[in-house]
C-alpha cells in the first residue's frame, strides 16, 4: 500500500467522515461549502491510497490574527497507526508558513483523548478551554506557532 497525498474535495472529506466512529454527526455537503466559501482562503488535503480517500485534514482562515483554522481531520480505522493523521498536518503547516500563517489553531472535545495527545505531541498548547454538559463534550482549544 503507497498512500499519496494531495488537495482534495468536499466529496472527499464526505466519503472519508462517513467511515469515522467518532463522528457523532456528520456535516452535510452544504455547510463545508459555506464555510470555505465564506473564508479568504482554505485547505482541503487528503491521503488516498490509490484513488481511495482514506484520511484529510481541512481548514481555513477564520480570523485576521495571522492564525490558520484546522478545522477537521480523520482517518479511517483501518489507516491508523499508518502516520497518515501526522503527514497531513505536517503538510497543513508548510502550506500555512508558506501563505505567512503565524500559527495553526484547532479544537477538540473533551472525550476525544487521541486528538488531545495528538496535539500535544506535535507541538500545541492548550490555549482555552470551552465548558459543556457534559463535561466529555466541552471544548479545548489548541495552538502551534509555526
Amino acid at each position: 500500500m503507497e498512500i499519496s497525498y494531495r488537495q482534495g474535495t468536499v466529496e472527499d472529506i464526505l466519503s472519508v467522515s462517513a467511515g469515522i466512529p467518532e463522528f457523532e454527526n456528520l456535516y452535510a455537503k452544504d455547510v463545508y461549502q459555506e464555510r470555505f466559501e465564506h473564508s479568504p482562503k482554505h485547505l482541503i488535503l487528503v491521503a488516498y491510497d490509490k484513488d481511495i480517500p482514506v484520511g484529510f485534514k481541512a481548514g481555513y482562515q477564520k480570523s485576521n490574527d495571522g492564525s490558520f483554522y484546522s478545522w477537521m481531520g480523520a482517518v479511517l480505522p483501518a489507516y491508523r497507526k499508518q502516520k497518515i493523521a501526522k503527514n497531513l498536518a505536517d503538510q497543513m503547516e508548510e502550506w500555512a508558513k508558506m501563505e505567512g500563517y503565524s500559527s495553526i489553531i484547532f479544537k477538540t472535545r473533551n472525550y476525544l483523548k487521541a486528538m488531545q495527545i495528538f496535539g500535544i505531541s506535535n507541538g500545541f498548547h492548550i490555549i482555552d478551554f470551552e465548558k459543556r454538559e457534559p463535561i466529555e463534550q466541552s471544548r479545548i482549544l489548541l495552538q502551534k506557532f509555526l
